[in-house]
């Protein structure tokens, strides 16, 4: 099981896409920093939730973009997020 980290928006990089081109199921995928805004996204949240992978986000970075995410997603706060990290065999951070 892979934790997938997003760290930027689909507008400015193609890392969700690259990330989803190999992400298997069981894998997740946590978005933080400006990669909160592909939580605006619902065509995206959807193949996400098709391919059966669990989302999270950095409740801190959603706050301070002002942002109302999908509730399909789970908000984690920077301890969750060692806690994903720990429970993840490997991880990949997308930028």
């Amino acid at each position: 099981m892979t934790l997938h980290i997003i760290t930027r928006p689909e507008s400015n990089s193609t890392s969700i896409r690259d990330c989803l081109s190999v992400a298997n199921t069981g894998d997740a995928i946590l978005f933080i920093e400006d990669g909160v805004y592909c939580l605006l996204d619902s065509a995206l949240l959807n193949d996400i939730e098709k391919a059966h992978i669990q989302t999270y986000y950095l409740s801190q970075d959603v706050k301070a973009r002002g942002l109302c995410p999908s509730s399909t997603s789970k908000p984690v706060d920077y301890d969750e997020f060692v806690q994903l990290t720990v429970a993840h065999t490997a991880s990949q951070t997308w930028s």
